[in-house]
């Protein structure tokens, strides 16, 4: 009976052995297709399903690929494989993935390019040493449940309110975007995302700020708001972006953040509490 147990252990790790970098590599790229689909839908009628892969998009769908990647990777992670060398093996592979795709792809948009290389360092998981599978697992889903807004409340700053990701979101694609632009015949474009930034403040900061200062003066928390709110339609207005691009929709970027503001606030510094 015990070596019928033992055998049975020793052959899921096999498994493990023979599946941890395969199985990854296609479940990735087939979560990707499968969130894509949508988009096809959306593309109908439309010219070519190349003009919907917009900044978001590609975002969305890069960062579900490479979140699916590293979960199964780490699901699959050999057991008697030290933590050093499974890090240093998926460094490799995501090293000639990456760079595969942009030597296959050279003529690509350079804004493309750039999230090819940014989102699978920015996701990647297996940092660290642990003492056992479980609490690997445990801090691979903790820091992927933390990069999509769902981090622990005890971690989140006095007075937030609300899900941060769709703010973050799209503040990277409105970036990306602007900087991209600034370059390619649009000098002022960097001031849209300024801009945003500060329609968002004006909101979000007069709606829910718990500052002690604002209570002393709760006008002066108005007469911020309305100030970044002034500053951040002219920036807007000026730069010569006004909306980005989702899904063949165009978004208006004087709109966008102040709703943006109304969902989320991300909290005081507890400075300003002492």
């Amino acid at each position: 009976m015990g070596r019928l147990f033992r055998l049975k252990i020793n052959i899921k790790e096999v498994i493990r052995w023979i599946t941890f970098i395969p199985v990854p590599l296609v479940a990735g790229p087939l979560a990707g297709a499968l969130l894509a689909i949508p988009i096809l839908f959306v593309s109908l009628g439309t010219s070519a399903v190349q003009e919907l892969i917009d900044i978001p998009t590609k975002v969305i769908l890069t960062s579900t690929m490479w979140v699916v990647i590293y979960w199964f990777g780490a699901v699959l992670k050999p057991k008697k494989l030290p933590m050093n060398a499974f890090r240093i093996i998926w460094l490799i592979i995501i090293t000639l993935a990456v760079s595969r795709f942009l030597v296959l792809n050279s003529t690509y948009d350079l804004r493309y390019q750039f999230l090819e290389i940014f989102i699978p360092i920015y996701f990647f998981p297996y940092r660290g040493d642990y003492e056992d599978q479980d609490s690997f697992m445990y801090a691979v889903n903790f820091r992927i449940s933390r990069v999509f807004g769902f981090g622990r409340k005890d971690e989140r700053l006095p007075g937030a309110i609300g899900w941060g990701l769709p703010t973050y979101f799209f503040a990277l694609c409105l970036l990306i975007e602007a900087i991209f632009l600034t370059f390619n015949g649009s000098p002022f474009a960097l001031l849209s995302f300024i801009g945003a930034v500060a329609l968002n403040t004006a909101v979000s900061t007069t709606l829910y700020s718990k500052d002690p200062a604002f209570k002393q003066n709760p006008s002066g928390k108005y007469l911020m708001g309305l100030a970044f709110l002034l500053v951040g339609l002219f920036l807007v207005r000026i730069s010569g972006l006004n909306s980005i691009s989702f899904l063949d929709f165009s978004i208006n970027l004087y709109i966008l953040p102040c709703l943006l503001g109304l969902i989320h606030y991300p909290g005081n510094d507890p400075k300003d509490f002492e």
